[in-house]
């Protein structure tokens, strides 16, 4: 299954507690969005024999000059950054 958008999400995973709730609208500029709303529930979950999950390394020298809490971005020094939001990073490794 492919799913495109030239603007909003390609694939959009919703699972909700409520039976009339109605799935989020997609965000602008978004691969894949996955989001539950139930007590204890997660909005993805991912597992592999490699890896669980894999940030592709940017070409950029280091992390976006802005962006959204929680963003983590690995830069071409494959360095890990961490979001706390706006224009304010972290290294993590």
């Amino acid at each position: 299954m492919i799913g495109t958008s030239d603007t909003q999400t390609g694939v959009l995973g919703f699972s909700g507690s409520e039976p009339n709730q109605l799935a989020p609208d997609p965000l602008p500029l978004t691969g894949v969005y996955g989001l539950a709303t139930g007590t204890g529930s997660r909005g993805g979950v991912f597992g592999g024999k490699a890896a669980q999950v894999r940030l592709q390394p940017s070409g950029a020298a280091t992390h976006p000059t802005s962006g959204d809490a929680g963003d983590l971005f690995v830069d071409k020094s494959h360095r890990l950054w961490f979001c706390k939001g706006g224009t304010t990073w972290k290294q993590l490794a």
